[in-house]
């Protein structure tokens, strides 16, 4: 196998197994703290990264076993995706300080680490085929979903995970413009990544159905 394949594969795993590690320890601390799980589930930060762990891990394990990926190639766009909204709005938007060393391990993982790992994943293995933006319109889905669950559960607890969502100290024209202009956000980011994967080459092997190919018999 080629070495390259093996070295980013690996790679992903790794993300993959810190994501979860991380995850589990955070969990045991809100347990053991008797703080709300499901207020922390709802927060974007981990449900991307979470979503990501499995992408990769699937993406890594796969590869290893000379398998194709090409049929993960979308969810991998989307998760780089989500990935990158979630690096992106709380380096510009939040930032918070960490509380105590489980959320530090959150906060340098699932906002700093794994959002630049899997742009530089994508840049440097391509997804081949090429996403199409028409096909990457159907990662929009989620993100809505999120919302929607956000405000209906806010209205019901009132509690929002991020502050320009909630409702209760803003207006209905103030939230509306911050979810539109973050939905018109994200569709500028689908489109720069599916044109990063129809223009750039990829440099390694791992995106395309090369695996049949090496096993076939040589004319």
């Amino acid at each position: 196998m080629n070495t390259k394949r093996i070295t980013i594969s690996i790679a992903r795993i790794a993300l993959s197994l810190a994501i979860f590690v991380v995850f589990v320890i955070r969990m045991y601390v809100i347990i053991t703290k008797h703080q709300a799980i499901v207020d922390s589930l709802s927060y974007f930060t981990y449900e991307s990264n979470l979503f990501a762990g499995v992408v990769f891990g699937l993406l890594g394990y796969r590869a290893i076993r000379g398998r194709s990926i090409a049929d993960l190639q979308g969810f991998r766009g989307a998760a780089t995706a989500y990935l990158l909204i979630t690096g992106i709005i709380f380096n510009l938007l939040l930032n918070a300080p960490s509380v105590g060393i489980s959320d530090a391990l959150v906060n340098f993982l699932y906002h700093h680490i794994a959002p630049l790992y899997v742009a530089i994943d994508f840049i440097v293995d391509t997804p081949k085929p090429a996403i199409t933006f028409k096909r990457a319109l159907l990662w929009v889905i989620y993100p809505i979903l999120y919302m929607v669950y956000t405000f209906v559960r806010g209205a019901i607890v009132n509690w929002y995970p991020y502050p320009f969502f909630d409702a209760a100290h803003h207006s209905t024209g103030t939230i509306a413009t911050n979810v539109v202009g973050l939905i018109v956000f994200g569709l500028i980011l689908f489109f720069v990544l599916t044109q990063i994967s129809k223009r750039v080459p990829s440099l390694f092997a791992t995106s395309v159905d090369s695996f049949d190919l090496e096993r076939s018999p040589k004319a």
